[in-house]
């Protein structure tokens, strides 16, 4: 299961980088292949009224997945959530940075 939760977030990861802190994507997944939803939300309740209307039209054996991502300093965490907002796994990124960010003498 590690591994689909891995590929999930995979799916959404460049979308959610690119949205803002935080962010929350909906994601369909059905038979090994993922559909990001067309929007990005910077909180959790318009994307859960996305997942239940998602969920509503899904097809048999379709599960949808609520994806978030939130930086707090060189941390960055990825949540992956159910349509109804249980917590179902989350990972920890360190966020690095190049010799020229750091600011310091070389």
């Amino acid at each position: 299961m590690l591994e689909t939760y891995q590929r999930i977030i995979n799916a959404a990861r460049i979308e959610l980088e690119g949205a803002g802190n935080p962010g929350y994507a909906v994601l369909s997944a059905l038979d090994g292949q993922f559909e990001l939803g067309p929007m990005i939300y910077a909180a959790l309740r318009p994307a859960l009224a996305h997942a239940d209307r998602t969920a509503a039209q899904a097809e048999p054996g379709e599960k949808v997945y609520i994806v978030s991502r939130a930086q707090e300093g060189e941390r960055t965490m990825f949540t992956i959530m159910d349509s109804r907002s249980r917590k179902l796994h989350q990972q920890f990124e360190v966020i690095e940075k190049s010799i020229s960010e750091e600011d310091t003498p070389v």
